[in-house]
């Protein structure tokens, strides 16, 4: 299992943080600790997230079969078979970022502002991709991402299963209720990165946030004008990507220092 890019050793070190976690929540009782493991919890799934997003675009280790085993970690890590994200993201939103033709774009969430957008487009945007992307989840899928499919959705089924035998209310307090939110952060950032923001102009369709403690835990997931630009490039790339080519023809309108603050900004 030979890495591609020694770089990706923080994805690997934030996994095994992650299931250091997860093995914390099934091993106690809810209590006074879960009023930690929850917030990290969801912050280290929503990473794992990010990991599987970079995975998605450029494979982590040189062999195929090493990257349907990664995918079958990250399907436990999130709790979700990571391969069904594959045709909405890499198939429809990339070519469509934010626009008529994205599954989960602006226009689920139409003219609505403050909390009450986060909260309808949310909910609304899982149920209109669920309408439109094909019913099949294989389809769509090139034969090695099918492969991983059904070993991601094996292994996660084996782990569910271990899980609520061992400890049934730990695993849905801990790791279940983790599951859940932190998928629906998912799917808020992802629009989150192009409210606002012109879908139908080729620089200006995403935002950029370059604290360099965010994109430290994010893999660099602030830069995202720089990744829509180069899908494929390594997430340790895009910084320098963004400074060189993404600054001098989008300018810094859409380019912001902290994510907290532009979310208070923009809907408070």
């Amino acid at each position: 299992m030979k890495l591609s890019d020694r770089r990706d050793l923080r994805s690997l070190f934030f996994i095994a943080f992650h299931f250091c976690l997860l093995i914390w929540g099934l091993l106690v009782l809810p209590g006074w600790s879960t009023v930690l493991l929850i917030p990290g919890l969801i912050f280290t799934t929503y990473i794992c997230f990010n990991i599987n997003h970079n995975l998605m675009h450029l494979g982590m280790f040189e062999s195929t079969n090493a990257n349907i085993f990664l995918n079958m970690v990250l399907s436990i890590a999130t709790g979700m078979p990571v391969t069904t994200i594959y045709v909405p993201h890499l198939i429809n939103h990339h070519p469509n970022p934010n626009n008529e033709k994205d599954w989960m774009g602006a226009h689920v969430v139409g003219n609505r502002t403050g909390l009450w957008r986060i909260f309808y487009y949310t909910f609304n945007a899982q149920i209109a991709q669920m309408k439109l992307r094909p019913r099949s989840f294989f389809t769509g899928l090139p034969s090695e991402r099918s492969k991983s499919l059904i070993c991601e959705t094996i292994s996660l089924f084996v782990f569910t299963i271990v899980g609520l035998l061992w400890n049934p209310f730990s695993f849905v307090v801990h790791v279940m209720l983790a599951w859940i939110l932190s998928s629906n952060i998912l799917v808020f950032i992802n629009f989150f990165l192009h409210d606002g923001c012109d879908a139908n102009s080729e620089h200006h369709h995403s935002k950029t946030f370059t604290s360099k403690v965010l994109n430290f835990f994010l893999l660099n997931g602030g830069y995202h004008m720089a990744h829509h630009e180069r899908p494929r490039m390594h997430w340790a790339d895009l910084p320098s990507y963004h400074a060189r080519f993404v600054r001098p023809k989008a300018g810094v309108q859409n380019e912001h220092p902290s994510m907290l603050r532009h979310f208070i900004k923009l809907y408070f």
